[in-house]
């Protein structure tokens, strides 16, 4: 996979078809069809391979991979970061983004013109707010004021999953993987963290990725305490790993968060 650029979009109970991230990619991407290879990884309890006359019909060249046990994010990551570590560039996304031509372009020229950087990020909106990147302070991550783009330092820079774009050979030659220990929550920002560990800049592209944000969905109570919960788990295995400190005051504040959560 020399030279080939990998496309790994998850999808989780949704048809192929209808995946914003897959349709937006095969409809208005055409010139980066040829040497980006579609790596669909399915994680729905059901296939969802019945609609590959869609992909066929765009002539679109791709792999479809099934794990109804629902596999974890960061395995599904390692996997194909190891799989195609001999990629140009693995672009990571879920089902729900909006892709096009200029994202793609961006992504190109950033690692051009910085080969020594392993790792490209776009920046994602919400309600005029920059909520990704952002900032990992003492034991959680906050937003960002202002956002500076190019190439910056990558201390405590912290980002979605989703629009990642990384050089799998400087982050498999670094030994830098995604935490297995974490399976949904916290991947994310346990890689950054990690990657700043090896790199010293990482690059923001000049690029509004549109994606949807399931947090700021209104969500009922039970709901909300499990993902919560879930959080609340990784923040304080991500702060056990950096200080003492980070790991008492992470406990202590999410516990409140928790409590208050609950007797709303």
């Amino acid at each position: 996979m020399d030279k080939i650029k990998i496309l790994l979009v998850v999808l989780y109970k949704q048809k192929i078809n209808e995946s914003l991230t897959i349709r937006s990619f095969c409809e208005d991407c055409h010139e980066f069809h040829k040497d980006t290879l579609l790596v669909i990884w399915d994680n729905s309890p059901i296939n969802q391979n019945i609609d590959f006359e869609y992909l066929h019909n765009l002539n679109i060249v791709f792999t479809y991979q099934h794990t109804p046990e629902n596999k974890s994010l960061s395995c599904i990551y390692n996997i194909i970061l190891n799989t195609y570590s001999r990629a140009h560039a693995i672009y990571l996304f879920d089902q729900d983004s909006i892709l096009t031509t200029e994202y793609f372009q961006k992504m190109e020229c950033a690692f051009y013109e910085n080969p020594d950087i392993g790792l490209a990020l776009p920046y994602v909106m919400h309600n005029n707010q920059i909520v990704s990147p952002g900032v990992f302070q003492f034991y959680k991550g906050k937003y960002l004021k202002f956002l500076q783009k190019g190439r910056v330092h990558s201390k405590n820079i912290i980002a979605i999953t989703s629009g990642m774009s990384i050089r799998p050979d400087l982050i498999v030659k670094n030994k830098i993987t995604f935490d297995e220990y974490l399976s949904l929550y916290g991947i994310d920002t346990k890689f950054c963290l990690d990657y700043a560990k090896s790199f010293s800049y990482l690059c923001i592209i000049d690029y509004q990725l549109r994606h949807s944000l399931s947090q700021f969905e209104k969500e009922e109570k039970t709901i909300k305490l499990m993902r919560y919960s879930s959080q609340m788990k990784a923040m304080r295995y991500i702060t056990k790993q950096k200080s003492i400190i980070s790991y008492i005051f992470c406990y202590l504040a999410t516990a409140i968060r928790y409590y208050l959560i609950k007797i709303r």
